[in-house]
């Protein structure tokens, strides 16, 4: 099979109703292929993403609420 032909082989059961894409993605979120090699730019995506957002545990600790910062208006508790 040409890579055309698989190309657009591949692109018509994506198209189709039938497929189920969260399925898909966590399958293959899931895999242990040892040969899937992750894109450069995808990799460098998720190296900025890691350098400059943070999540979950690396939140910053809220403020208790009678603490001001200059400049700032203390809301009025409720």
């Amino acid at each position: 099979m040409t890579l055309e032909g698989l190309a657009a082989k591949i692109h018509k059961r994506v198209k189709g109703e039938g497929f189920k894409k969260t399925n898909f993605a966590l399958g293959l979120l899931a895999s242990t292929d040892g040969g899937w090699v992750v894109p450069t730019y995808i990799q460098n995506g998720l190296n900025w993403l890691a350098l400059h957002v943070s999540i979950g545990d690396d939140l910053p600790e809220e403020k208790p609420a009678d603490a001001n910062v200059p400049g700032e208006v203390a809301e009025p508790a409720q």
